[in-house]
């Protein structure tokens, strides 16, 4: 009877403690949701649920605000374009391979350094494209207007 009474003490705080990562932006959140990696609209989702992720495909969902994508460890592909972000850091995000960020055309700045391994990136129709940081890089680029695409 004890242990009955113990584990009945014990389940309401099983749930607690399970680390969440901040999602600001709700169309971030929904998408995430959509794909099957939450389940309540409520600004986080669960670490676990995105830790092993590695192709997250979030283009043309209204997303201004990719806060909590730095919590995507083992993403190596990356597709976001046509959303309405206006700068976005990727540099937490050292397993990507490959980005597809075509026609953010709000987006001024792009943060790819210590990005070592990634091999494609698919910039394109950026009217507002001021920088991208590419530290720790040997990359060679190209101004081709509102085309910017590379392959290593």
């Amino acid at each position: 009877m004890k242990k009955i009474l113990f584990i009945l003490f014990c389940l309401p705080f099983l749930g607690f403690g399970q680390q969440k990562t901040f999602i600001n932006d709700d169309n971030f959140e929904q998408a995430l949701i959509n794909l099957g990696y939450d389940n309540v609209l409520d600004d986080s989702v669960l670490t676990a649920n995105i830790y092993p992720v590695t192709v997250l495909n979030v283009s043309a969902q209204n997303i201004s605000d990719f806060t909590g994508i730095e919590d995507f460890m083992n993403m190596d592909a990356f597709n976001f374009g046509g959303n309405l972000i206006t700068s976005i850091d990727l540099s937490n995000n050292i397993k990507l391979d490959s980005i597809i960020g075509v026609q953010n055309m709000s987006l001024d700045t792009i943060d790819l350094s210590n990005n070592t391994l990634l091999r494609y990136v698919n910039l394109w129709a950026f009217v507002s494209l001021q920088s991208i940081n590419l530290d720790n890089h040997d990359i060679y680029l190209r101004n081709s207007f509102f085309i910017i695409t590379f392959t290593l």
